[in-house]
């Protein structure tokens, strides 16, 4: 199971953590030509053919695993515009040797061709993902994520917000007050999991950015803010109420 992580924004992070594997150029299920279909074609079918796909998927990551052949994707549609990226990319090559690259989005109207693509795409990427855990531990990504977070947003033009953050975040867990800075979420149960850490622990969770039906939308200076802060702010209250605090409050809002 693909571990989240517990610094910054710890379950949360996945909203925007979709790391998913890049396929060989010559892979057999990429086709020249594609026909696009209706959700009722899709349906038909069978459970068989989806399993094919699945099985050959999980197939070649092991292969490709084996030989030392490290490739993830990332979502086109999930923080790939953000600079951080370039960064946390960097990191994983260097040190783990682990590539990530983009992956098409999946159509509204998606072909056959899109759909087993997909399917394909979903199955490699967990079965990557799970033995590059096993081989570096559950914790490698969101690790190397924290340091490339801390990286881009404490240097540079980030610099600034990062230490007004850090100062401000100083200054409140003097004074009493327990807070978290995390981008808000278009999700049902977000209001409830913010109520939990209030009314429970004293921690209040500020939502930062701005938010729609695609998700939160955060500016770079806002995030190095975000960090700064949590950087002081999360550690005190981790050592107080333990360290899977977040997690089992969220745990808690969304089974309510």
């Amino acid at each position: 199971m693909i571990k989240n992580s517990a610094f910054y924004i710890t379950a949360l992070t996945l909203q925007f953590f979709l790391s998913s594997c890049q396929l060989p150029e010559q892979s057999p299920l990429v086709t020249k030509s594609s026909q696009a279909v209706s959700s009722e074609s899709m349906e038909s079918y069978s459970q068989e053919q989806f399993t094919t796909w699945k099985q050959q998927a999980i197939s070649e990551a092991e292969q490709d695993f084996s030989k030392g052949t490290y490739i993830l994707r990332k979502s086109l549609l999930v923080d790939s515009s953000k600079q951080w990226e370039s960064v946390y990319d960097d990191l994983l090559l260097q040190e783990l040797g682990i590539q990530r690259m983009s992956t098409p989005v999946l159509p509204d109207l998606p072909s056959v061709e899109d759909y087993q693509q997909n399917v394909y795409d979903t199955w490699y990427s967990i079965t990557m993902t799970e033995l590059l855990q096993k081989k570096y531990g559950e914790d490698i990504f969101s690790n190397v994520r924290t340091r490339a977070h801390n990286k881009y947003f404490s240097t540079g033009l980030n610099a600034e917000h990062f230490v007004q953050g850090k100062e401000d975040a100083t200054r409140d867990v003097k004074a009493g007050a327990l807070k978290i800075e995390e981008p808000a979420l278009y999700l049902p149960w977000y209001a409830r999991y913010k109520e939990f850490m209030k009314s429970n622990y004293f921690v209040e969770v500020v939502p930062i950015g701005s938010i729609d039906g695609r998700g939160s939308h955060v500016s770079d200076s806002a995030q190095a803010h975000a960090h700064g802060y949590n950087s002081v702010s999360l550690p005190v209250i981790l050592k107080k109420f333990g360290e899977n605090v977040i997690n089992e409050a969220i745990s808690t809002a969304r089974e309510e």
